[in-house]
């Protein structure tokens, strides 16, 4: 499952995208749903590749983020072995 489907559980890539440009079913047309228009396909994937890779990089920072403590509080631990 690439980006926007794993994100939104439907593909803006696909049949979202559709109905983007004037061409909407009846419900549509009825109010049920607000128009947005999408990028076109090939911005929409350079989207979803540059989110990846940033959450790719919030998931290493996350992961940096959990040593660190884990290191602070064993250090703190050590400090206060020594000190009693």
């Amino acid at each position: 499952m690439s980006g926007i489907e794993r994100w939104t559980g439907l593909s803006a890539l696909g049949a979202v995208a559709d109905y983007s440009w004037g061409d909407a079913p009846g419900w549509y047309e009825a109010g049920a749903l607000p128009l947005i228009s999408l990028p076109p396909l090939a911005e929409q994937r350079r989207i979803v590749a540059k989110v990846e890779q940033l959450m790719a990089l919030v998931d290493a920072l996350e992961t940096q983020l959990a040593a660190s403590r884990a290191t602070a509080a064993n250090l703190l631990s050590a400090l206060v072995a020594e000190l009693t």
